[in-house]
């Protein structure tokens, strides 16, 4: 969620007129790399307007241009190799249709 929201901070100043970078902030990257600033900026966008920010992730997460979310079900068993390093050892995942899962590699794990 940290993503999103600092992606938020950027598209309002980016698409929002009302809002500009802070003072001593020269670029949308250094506002998201130096956490004071971005934390004073989404209290200062919070006091004008409480429900911006939460509008914005929303857009964000409906935006195909910006957001790509699988369409079909995970469910299902997969190798995880790197076929790359011809040693390295396969892992093997399952994924349930209730939530749960086995990680297995050289231990097993539940998911939940």
């Amino acid at each position: 969620d940290e993503k999103v929201q600092l992606a938020s901070l950027i598209k309002i100043i980016v698409d929002n007129p009302n809002y500009e970078l802070p003072e001593g902030v020269n670029s949308t990257l250094d506002l998201v790399t130096d956490e004071e600033a971005a934390q004073q900026f989404e209290e200062d966008v919070n006091a004008q307007d409480p429900d911006l920010i939460e509008q914005t992730k929303t857009e964000i997460k409906e935006d195909e241009d910006l957001v790509t979310g699988s369409k079909e079900s995970l469910v299902g068993e997969y190798i995880i190799n790197s076929p790359r390093y011809y040693a390295n050892t396969a892992s093997h995942l399952t994924l349930n249709e209730n939530g749960t899962g086995q990680y297995h590699a050289v231990t097993g794990s539940s998911l939940t």
